[in-house]
């Protein structure tokens, strides 16, 4: 088994989005990380409001276009996460750092 790669996931969750009509990013601060489990992202939105997502065991995050783990991504990376599923969990995560 292989990881897919940054054009499989999109492709993938892009036709999932489109037959869900349910395409909607939200974008935000990345505060902290936590492994879990559920592993967790908290999140500062621009109303500067404090969220905390579950992240889907089988999810697709990149930083600086680059696949990495989510304990790879740094507080204060700008995060673009699909909006949470029917079931509460984040499964794509586009995230730039420094």
């Amino acid at each position: 088994t292989r990881m897919a790669n940054r054009g499989e996931a999109i492709f993938a969750l892009n036709v999932l989005m489109e037959v869900m009509e349910r395409y909607d990013f939200v974008t935000a601060t990345l505060r902290e990380t936590r492994g879990g489990p559920p592993p967790v992202v908290v999140v500062e939105g621009a109303d500067r409001q404090i969220r905390s997502h579950r992240v889907a065991v089988v999810s697709a995050i990149y930083r600086n276009d680059a696949p990495v783990l989510l304990l790879q991504l740094r507080p204060g990376d700008q995060l673009k996460m699909l909006r949470p599923t029917d079931a509460g969990e984040v499964m794509y995560i586009e995230a730039t750092g420094r």
